[in-house]
């Protein structure tokens, strides 16, 4: 089957073919579990300059039997041009792009991309960014997160541009998303290779920030200028709870990213339990003094919840 573009011009939607060499080489997928060319319908679009579009096509596709759960898929990069209503390729020779098997332990490979000016030149360059994950029968540090790699807006398409390698922009980038996943091939390893190593949680789930900043640190990102005195808190901030593994690799498998928006505290499992156990009994204590009124159902919420963490914490590392 063929490839099209729909694009919504006034009223009526109009379809532009997408030559399938454009996609990717089919030789490419010799020897795969599952075909790469499993692209999906949505498409990331944005802007190059003034005059031209940006369009982000992403595939992934899921191996549905065998022991392997093999999964694949690329990206590719065209141009649109609203002027001509026409399309041109961009970036096309990425090949694969993400991937995970199983065969003799995990392997995981995933690219992610942002976009930015770099050069200065008023035309959106992309950056790519690829992290590895290999995973034997006992988890070590088998992670690694590459330098940002750069092609550069020349003559009508993205170049790839060595000299720019490991670049890293300032705070006028755009994070493309992941397209059709909700999580990456390499998140989804980790989550299998380090289950009984690693809890993840949110920054709530140990309370409110005036009890929590003494264990995670206060409920802002970690790169930001904080210097007003009640800053903006950060919804999304996770927690690492971890046992039985080196910080170090913690910290590798989980980096904390400006660009990705990701803020990470790391948290030892018996650290984590000696904070909750006495939080709790403190709770108690408070509920004892205050038997009824607002603070007491403040203080029955909150215990509500440090118990549960508690408990989620214990269920996925053990007593």
């Amino acid at each position: 089957a063929g490839f099209r573009l729909r694009v919504i011009k006034g009223d009526q939607p109009d379809e532009i073919e997408i030559p399938r060499h454009w996609l990717g080489s089919e030789t490419d997928d010799d020897g795969l579990y599952v075909s790469s060319f499993n692209y999906d319908k949505q498409v990331t679009a944005f802007g190059i300059g003034k005059k031209l579009t940006g369009l982000h096509l992403s595939s992934y596709d899921i191996q549905k039997e065998g022991s392997a759960r093999a999964a694949t898929g690329r990206d590719v990069f065209l141009i649109y041009d609203p002027a001509k209503h026409a399309i041109y390729p961009g970036l096309t020779d990425l090949g694969i792009t993400k991937d995970r098997v199983r065969s003799m332990g995990w392997h995981a490979t995933c690219t992610e991309f942002i976009i930015s000016d770099i050069n200065g030149d008023g035309l959106h360059d992309i950056g790519a960014r690829k992290e590895t994950l290999d995973c034997g029968p006992q988890p070590g540090d088998g992670y690694k997160l590459h330098p940002l790699q750069w092609y550069l807006f020349k003559k009508g398409r993205w170049e790839y541009e060595h000299d720019k390698d490991g670049y890293v922009p300032g705070g006028n980038y755009r994070q493309l998303p992941l397209i059709g996943l909700g999580k990456s091939p390499v998140d989804f390893v980790k989550e299998l290779c380090y289950k009984k190593n690693i809890h993840i949680l949110n920054y709530d789930d140990f309370g409110v920030q005036a009890m929590a900043y003494e264990l995670i640190g206060y409920q802002w990102y970690q790169w930001k200028n904080h210097g007003e005195s009640r800053p903006q808190k950060a919804p999304d901030i996770k927690v690492i709870v971890y046992k039985d593994i080196s910080p170090k690799v913690v910290r590798r498998l989980y980096p904390v990213d400006a660009h990705k928006r990701q803020d990470y505290r790391y948290i030892g499992y018996m650290d984590a339990l000696n904070y909750l156990n006495r939080k709790i009994k403190e709770l108690e204590e408070m509920q004892r003094q205050h038997t009824s009124g607002e603070d007491h159902d403040l203080y029955e919420r909150l215990l509500t919840d440090l118990l549960e963490t508690r408990d989620r914490i214990n269920s996925a590392l053990g007593q």
